[in-house]
């Protein structure tokens, strides 16, 4: 995703495990887990598994 949205996306992934303090802190109750920021602020959050496409479809609007 992050290769074909280049210079409008940015992916970071968390291991929870490993830094359970940022899974508190962003409410990660459950992977996958996704959140969209902006301007350092979560604008969007959802999870569970998707396809692509449906993942398109959540970001779209951040994707223009």
């Amino acid at each position: 995703m992050a290769a074909a949205h280049q210079g409008k996306l940015a992916v970071y992934k968390l291991h929870v495990d490993e830094h359970p303090e940022l899974s508190a802190a962003f409410r990660i109750r459950s992977i996958p887990a996704l959140r969209v920021f902006q301007g350092g602020q979560i604008v969007k959050e959802f999870g569970g598994a998707m396809s692509r496409q449906a993942l398109e479809q959540q970001l779209a609007e951040f994707l223009q």
